[in-house]
């Protein structure tokens, strides 16, 4: 595999109102876009196949994954955060630049419960 071509699959679950992911591919980035009325848990993996479809890649041509951290919805935030580190734990790549073992520190906006230090 050649070390210097980098493929990142982007995904925002942060809005309770719409899905985001994107492809960054040979610096150029594909994005869809998904407005919804129900929950990003039923629209995150068939949006990022038909990202993949349109854009003639494979799972196993992507380098890195970056999932949205917030401010936003606690339910879309644990979404994208759990379909990332899947991906990144089946394929064996980085997420948010850590292991895909390592926890994703999320930031819900005014939560009292959220001990990450700011």
């Amino acid at each position: 595999m050649n070390t210097s071509f980098v493929c990142i699959l982007h995904i925002d679950t942060s809005t309770p109102d719409k899905t985001r992911v994107a492809l960054e591919k040979n610096g150029m980035i594909k994005e869809l876009i998904k407005n919804q009325t129900f929950h990003s848990s039923e629209t995150i993996l068939p949006l990022i196949e038909t990202l993949l479809l349109e854009n003639k890649t494979s799972l196993s041509e992507i380098t890195e994954i970056s999932v949205a951290i917030g401010p936003g919805s606690y339910t879309g935030l644990r979404v994208g955060a759990a379909v990332g580190q899947a991906l990144g734990f089946v394929l064996g790549i980085l997420v948010n630049k850590k292991s895909a073992c390592s926890p994703i520190h999320l930031f819900y906006g005014n939560d009292p419960w959220n001990s990450e230090p700011r």
